[in-house]
């Protein structure tokens, strides 16, 4: 078993790593690692894990932590490991198992080697020792301890760097250590021996000038920062440059100066050769075309790209076609070739394969190979390739030049300039970068979109695009029997998707089907690098695996390339320069950002996503995986990751300008920060940062709210703040409790958001917080009230009128909602105008919420052109600031109206589109909305059942939220549509529950709606009656069911005309979804029989008891007489 803690806490066992613990465990191990060898006391321990917070048992609190460490250990109980030892506890390992001990053991055998003259064996041993290093020593544990051994390990660390510099320099290997050097003083710019190094270095490569730089540099630096001259040994150095006492080493001029050809040199070649190459040039026969390989497998896809490449080499010369690894460059040069040489316009087509080659200086022999021109003897390939095609028409492509590409642009540039009917067809991750040379990149294969106009794909959709089709005809090839239903192709569409479409993963994918099901493949590609790494036998090496392919790209890269690469594969959305020079920085890339981009984008691991101010780039999804990996491997990655959730949280704060007389929020700039916030929340919060978690969620809520992502923003909001009673204010974040507060709103039980307003009141530190969370807090006081207690808050309002900031317009907006719920059009439409004229004037564009009641209010007043009006100038701001809640909320009141209109293909229409918004959101309170509109209009149609359906679930989701706003209504339709059923018990029990809700609510249109209801009811009853055969004596029964008809009709009287006198009151004389109900009990009431005992409407309704009393009747009288008939049902 072996432990590292040079980086991240690592343990190995015999089969690999094991999973090393969190938190206090451990730490825990880190410790007995630190102390390997020997017993560290209980008592230390405790004190050194939990200081002064000590648990309530710290003893048994250690045991415990011990125990689950012995079982990740020693699983198998031999007690060999970690033991009980003089009243503490020893991790019982060697040195050599210990990363650190090893590291220092061979440190000491390095300088020994150095002190005894051998430079060669102090220089292997010390890089031995230094390639122990993963990363920062115990890295990810912020302990004071930690940081002690840490800075003491990373010294010691520094010491072996100089030491191994110290016998590279004995050993002549000045210019290869100057980069290493400059970047060791640039990081570690007051230490004397690094600068001292580099003016040896600089000096022995030849460049005096820039050593003395270095010391005139480093003797400011010093008087600046410290008051002090160079030390003895610096200036020692400096006058031995001065005196050119330093000798250039040899080694390091042959490594920068080319050979010279001398003067009887032909092309490079000894005198001894020119004869024969002028005696025997090249045959008029060499460098025949060869057959063109046929790959298997269909081409697939590349129509247009075929045509586009073949259309560009009718005028260009020299194509390089661009693209990452496996993005199928190879495949479209051989298939355009293959076109070009059998076309009407043939030429001589000759296919280079240049992947095996890695020596630049067997380029040009190897196209002379294979153009089939290499064999005359004296003339070097250079000349034998350019003599023989110096006359010929010919396209000759050169397939995968990446790693010689300096050799390749070198030598096509020859070839261009000396063979005029030449063409080349280049395939390369990067460009050659030569004049003349058109670039091209490869693009992926076409995916299908997840939906299209806000619907799923159809199966015949799906398979039209050509990364599914390369998919199925891979599959048809290693899997003849599978048979793709429709959730199959579902799940083809996330693979091509997820896999970029390039064409190498999804063939590897397809693969895999040989032994797996389309959604376990799907499902497996969280980690595409291990699922991918099988599959193919034959081809090139660097194509068997997806890893191969991506290590063939990364191999070739600089240390400081490669963690460009690492750094730009953290943001999940196409980034700025910008966003990434703080990333290049955390993973120690000396490359300014416009360079990293510019070379990521020249060897095809990054594309520009978008062009503009600013330019934004994209990384491939298997590109990023593989980045990331690298990046964790290298133990970079908690650095970087910080440095770009800190960079998040200033890009999302710095957009929030309000102040309580404005509301200056860019939502669309949040809105293109969201991918990568939602990465740095899920990064802080695996972190363990929840202070991190509630300043950044708190710096969305904004967006959360107006983008109808109020559940997500919770959920992050919870994360980071735990549940309301554990909260101590005296740590924590005022704008986070404030949006926990806002966003329940429609998401939350009201009693839970007073609580969170009442605790942002406490907390608000600055005066917009408070502002809002004085709003807050009135706000849920009312919805607690319910509307009537808002009706009647004259007083209230009276005194909120001397302030005029946007946060006055936000409580007002919550007022005029409750008041429209009243059923007050007159008072409501007023205060809705007034709430919006606050909220727009001062910045606030989501005042155009207010239009959501306004249209309710209308409906009521019976104006179907105004609640038009209202409902196209909502969703006119909707679209233009992608507001689906509020789109939801109008589409879904236009419904009901064009439903009771009988207009129900129009509502359908809008119907359709709220549900895709909602299943967009996943807003619980807009699901209700739209299940309650479906309801209606399914009730408007006749469709019964289907309406009790939408009903029922549309209360189940107001149950289950604890916010009941808009019940009322529901409980009345549903009472509709059960006396449709002819269930009138049911009925009446709806219409009664409806009334009660209301009433308690305040909610003064329903009160009449359900009058209204109960009437029609009391209608039913008693239309019902039959009345006794003609010349038969009246039964009992008969008289009874007289008697029951004529109260009926007497109740349903008195009922309607209570709820046209509360109409009247509300100025809701003509409300457009319960019109057809109100109509059919006025007809029903001018034919019915003569009835008596009339109580006179100026008695009906003034009064809640008397009012109360009339509905108890009239539920009493049907629980009375309906269960004595049969009951019949929908």
């Amino acid at each position: 078993m072996e432990f590292g803690i040079l980086g991240p806490l690592r343990v190995t066992g015999r089969d690999g790593p094991i999973r090393v613990p969190g938190g206090r465990q451990g730490e825990l191990l880190a410790l007995l690692v630190i102390g390997a060898g020997r017993s560290l006391p209980a008592e230390r321990l405790v004190d050194l894990l939990w200081g002064e917070q000590l648990p309530a048992n710290p003893a048994n609190a250690l045991q415990q932590h011990v125990f689950g460490l012995r079982r990740l250990l020693d699983p198998a109980g031999r007690g060999e490991v970690l033991l009980t030892r003089d009243g503490g506890y020893q991790l019982a390992v060697s040195d050599e198992a210990v990363d650190a001990r090893r590291f220092e053991q061979l440190v000491r055998a390095g300088e020994a080697a150095a002190a005894d003259g051998t430079p060669a064996e102090a220089a292997r041993t010390l890089t031995e020792a230094l390639e122990l290093w993963r990363g920062d020593a115990l890295q990810g544990l912020d302990r004071p301890w930690a940081r002690t051994e840490a800075g003491r390990l990373e010294e010691l660390r520094l010491v072996a760097s100089e030491e191994r510099i110290a016998a590279g320099l004995a050993l002549g290997r000045h210019a290869g250590l100057v980069a290493e050097l400059e970047a060791l003083v640039a990081a570690h710019p007051l230490r004397e021996r690094l600068r001292g190094q580099l003016m040896v270095a600089l000096a022995g490569s030849g460049r005096q000038a820039d050593a003395l730089q270095v010391y005139t540099d480093t003797r400011e630096l010093l008087a600046e920062e410290l008051g002090v001259d160079p030390s003895r040994q610096l200036q020692a150095i400096h006058a031995d440059v001065l005196a050119q006492r330093i000798a250039v080493a040899s080694t390091d001029l042959a490594a920068v100066v080319p050979d010279v050809p001398s003067a009887g040199e032909v092309d490079g070649m000894p005198d001894a050769d020119q004869a024969s190459a002028v005696q025997d040039p090249p045959s008029p026969d060499a460098g025949r075309p060869r057959p063109l390989p046929v790959p298997p497998g269909r081409f697939l896809g590349r129509d247009e790209e075929l045509e586009r490449v073949t259309r560009l080499l009718e005028e260009e010369r020299l194509l390089t076609l661009t693209g990452p690894g496996g993005a199928g460059k190879t495949r479209l040069a051989i298939e355009v070739a293959r076109g070009l040489r059998d076309g009407t316009d043939p030429r001589e087509v000759h296919l280079v394969e240049l992947a095996p080659v890695t020596d630049p200086d067997a380029v040009a022999s190897t196209l002379a190979a294979a153009l089939g021109v290499a064999d005359h003897r004296g003339i070097r390939p250079t000349g034998a390739v350019l003599a023989a095609f110096e006359e010929r028409r010919a396209l000759v492509v050169l397939d995968n030049v990446e790693q010689v590409v300096a050799a390749v642009a070198a030598l096509a540039e020859q070839v261009v300039a000396a063979c005029p009917a030449v063409q080349l067809l280049v395939t390369s991750r990067e460009p050659l970068g030569v004049t003349g040379e058109m670039v091209w990149p490869v693009p992926p294969l076409a995916v299908p979109p997840a939906t299209t106009a806000g619907r799923p794909l159809s199966a015949g959709e799906v398979e039209r695009h050509a990364a599914v089709q390369l998919f199925l005809d891979r599959v048809r090839a290693v899997a003849p029997d599978l048979e793709m239903t429709a959730t199959d192709l579902d799940g083809v569409a996330r693979i091509v998707r997820d896999l970029d479409g390039l064409p190498l993963a999804i063939e590897l994918a397809a693969a895999r089907s040989r032994v797996l099901s389309v959604p376990e493949i799907a499902d497996r590609l969280h980690d595409r690098l291990a699922l991918l790494a099988g599959g193919r036998r034959a081809g090139p090496a660097r194509h068997r695996t997806l890893r191969d392919t991506l290590d063939w790209s990364y191999e070739p890269l600089t240390d400081d390339e490669r963690r460009a690469f690492e750094a730009a594969a953290v943001p999940v959305a196409p980034f700025t320069t910008g966003l990434l020079a703080p990333l290049l920085e955390a993973a120690g890339c000396q490359l300014d950002e416009l360079d990293a981009v510019t070379m990521l984008c020249d060897r095809s691991l990054l594309a520009v996503h978008e062009r503009g101010a600013p330019s934004r780039y994209r990384m491939l999804e298997t590109l990023r995986e593989f980045a990331v990996a690298k990046l964790t491997e290298r133990g970079c990655e908690p650095a970087v990751r910080d440095a770009h959730a800190e960079v998040v949280e200033a890009a999302v704060l710095a957009v929030d300008r309000t102040t309580p007389a404005r509301w200056d929020v860019d939502i669309d700039e949040q809105r293109r920060w969201l991918p990568e916030a939602r990465a740095a929340l899920r990064w802080r919060s695996d972190r363990g940062d929840p202070r991190g978690v509630q300043r950044l969620a708190a710096g969305l809520g904004w967006l959360w709210l107006l983008a109808a992502l109020a559940p997500e923003g919770l959920r992050w909001l919870t994360a980071g703040l735990g549940p309301i009673a554990s909260i101590d204010l005296e740590d924590v974040e005022p704008g986070a409790v404030l949006w926990a507060s806002f966003l329940r709103l429609n998401e939350a039980p009201e009693d839970d958001g007073l609580r969170w307003a009442q605790l942002a009141v406490d907390a608000a530190d600055e005066p917009v917080l408070r502002a809002i969370a004085d709003a807050l807090v009135w706000i849920y006081r009312s919805m607690e009230g319910g509307p009537a207690a808002v009706a009647d808050d004259v007083p209230r309002e009276e005194a909120r009128d001397g302030a005029e900031g946007w946060p006055e317009g936000l409580g007002r907006l919550g007022h005029a909602q409750m008041l429209a719920l009243t059923g007050d059009a007159e008072r409501g439409s007023r205060a809705l105008a007034e709430a919006e004229r606050l909220l727009v004037d001062n910045g606030a564009w989501f005042g155009i919420w207010a239009n959501v009641a306004l249209a309710y209010l209308q409906q009521l007043r019976g104006d179907r052109a105004a609640v038009e009006g209202v409902v196209e100038r909502g969703l006119v701001v909707s679209e233009q600031r992608d507001l689906p809640e509020l789109a939801i909320e109008l589409r879904c009141t236009r419904a009901m109206v064009q439903a009771a209109a009988g207009e129900h293909e129009a509502a359908d229409l809008d119907l359709a589109e709220a549900e895709a918004h909602a299943a967009r959101t996943g807003v619980a309170m807009s699901r209700s909305l739209v299940a309650t509109s479906r309801g209606y209009l399914a009730w408007c149609r006749g469709e019964l059942q289907a309406a009790i359906r939408h009903l029922e679930a549309a209360l189940e989701l107001h149950d289950r939220l604890g916010n009941h706003f808009g019940t009322p209504f529901v409980q009345w339709v549903l009472g509709c549509c059960r006396l449709d059923c002819g269930q009138v018990v049911a009925a009446a029990e709806s219409h009664h529950a409806a009334y009660r809700s209301a009433r308690e609510r305040g909610e003064g249109d329903v009160i009449t709606t359900a009058l209204e209801g109960l009437a029609a009811v009391c209608v039913t009853l008693a239309s019902d009656d039959p009345e006794p055969a003609a010349g038969s004596p009246p039964s009992a029964a008969s008289v009874a069911a007289v008697g029951a008809a004529v109260q009926g009709w007497r109740l349903a009287g008195r009922l309607h005309r209570a709820a046209g006198h509360r109409r009247h009151e509300l100025r809701a004389t003509a409300p457009l979804l319960t019109r057809a109900v109100i109509g059919q009990v006025e007809a029903a009431l001018a034919s019915r029989p003569p009835a008596t005992d009339e109580v006179p409407a100026d008695h009906l309704g003034q009064s809640g008891v008397d009012l109360d009393t009339l509905v108890d009747d009239a539920v009493h009288l049907v629980r009375d007489v309906a269960p004595r008939r049969e009951a019949p049902s929908c």
